[in-house]
């Protein structure tokens, strides 16, 4: 799939249906971070992302439709062309962003600095003339936001009105208490301050010209048209899909949500905190510790309304998926990753390795569950 219409679409297409961690990639992928699969790190795969499914990408033991009743018309919902229409401003603020992603930092030394503007600096921070331990820049440059609050006191607004080139003292006072380090706690310091340059960004004017060299390759558009018209047409597809995944909502019957799905789901929130407690080194407790919360029931509950939804539109999917008979191969689950990110079966084979077979066929059943639902909704 075109990279930058896979990234829209990604967007709206969420990862809930395959849990709701950012294991996996909002289009439905298990490759959330194709890189992580990759890589193979002893941490991350020690997450067993699988946990809980079936050969089938199924919940273990779990028949969808002895809970689910599905509305007569699943699969030909009834959309109104209002439902679906591309909003014109949001069509071109998404080229905008592409534009903004070829942007090039440019160096200005001509004119002083404003509040808001971002600027790379070097400082040296002293307390009563000796210099402390991460008082200083090294003289490697950093950038940041003047008139800001990322610095103790009033350090960014201090750099205000000063001109590249220029070094000069700040003087703050730092908090009291001060967490970071408890030594320098209210005590006043002196930064000797230099302003390197401005950083302003050179957006690029999209033409044609800025489209064929630069998205041709990767989306295949030589023209602006061309752009625009594939951009609302996958942003049209994406309101299709948002319209009928709010008319099943809507409209299904649950009797009730078995154990294995909420707890699938549990356990895709808690890999998420597994994911960032295995890259810091510390133990998925403490780490959620550090993160402000009592415990795993604690983050749990905060998750609680947001589980419940995914929980039921993943068992609504399986639903669908077992009415319809989808009883998907390996070659499905290739050809669904070819189209998504142009993977090849060696990846897939990679992404089988790291999150599991039945985890990855979950996500390609979402994917298909997902373009059947677009494909035979009815728009009016």
């Amino acid at each position: 799939m075109k990279k930058w219409i896979s990234v829209l679409l990604a967007a709206a297409m969420c990862a809930a249906l395959a849990g709701c961690n950012s294991g996996a990639s909002s289009s439905g992928s298990a490759s959330g971070s194709s890189s992580d699969a990759s890589s193979g790190t002893s941490e991350a795969s020690t997450i067993d992302y699988s946990a809980g499914l079936d050969d089938k990408g199924y919940f273990e033991g779990v028949t969808a439709l002895d809970y689910v009743t599905l509305p007569a018309d699943y699969n030909a919902i009834p959309l109104s062309e209002a439902d679906v229409a591309v909003d014109e401003s949001y069509l071109d603020s998404y080229i905008d962003s592409i534009a903004q992603s070829f942007a090039t930092d440019i160096e200005i030394t001509d004119r002083a600095v404003e509040e808001g503007d971002s600027v790379n600096i070097d400082y040296t921070g002293s307390i009563d003339g000796v210099e402390f331990d991460g008082g200083s820049t090294g003289g490697s440059g950093t950038v940041v936001t003047a008139g800001g609050t990322g610095y103790i006191d009033d350090f960014l607004d201090q750099i205000i009105g000063h001109e590249p080139g220029e070094t000069f003292d700040v003087n703050v006072t730092f908090p009291d208490p001060y967490e970071n380090n408890p030594d320098l706690a209210g005590k006043d310091a002196v930064f000797v301050t230099t302003i390197n340059h401005i950083v302003e960004q050179e957006i690029p004017e999209v033409t044609d010209e800025f489209v064929k060299e630069n998205l041709y390759e990767t989306d295949g558009w030589e023209t602006v048209e061309q752009m625009r018209t594939e951009l609302a047409d996958a942003m049209r597809e994406t309101n299709i899909y948002n319209g009928v995944w709010n008319y099943l909502m809507e409209n299904c019957e649950i009797s009730e949500i078995p154990e294995a799905v909420t707890t699938f789901q549990q356990e895709s929130v808690l890999n998420e905190y597994r994911m960032y407690a295995t890259s810091y080194g510390m133990e998925l407790e403490d780490f959620i510790s550090a993160m402000g919360m009592e415990s795993t029931d604690a983050v749990l509950e905060s998750a609680a309304a947001t589980i419940e939804s995914y929980a039921k539109q993943a068992l609504i999917t399986q639903a669908i998926a077992e009415k319809e008979a989808m009883d998907l191969t390996h070659e499905d689950v290739v050809s669904y990753f070819a189209e998504v990110e142009s993977a090849t079966e060696d990846t897939v084979t990679q992404y089988e390795e790291y999150f599991g077979a039945p985890y990855v066929m979950m996500n390609a059943v979402n994917y298909y569950v997902g373009t059947f639902l677009i494909d035979s909704a009815v728009v009016a």
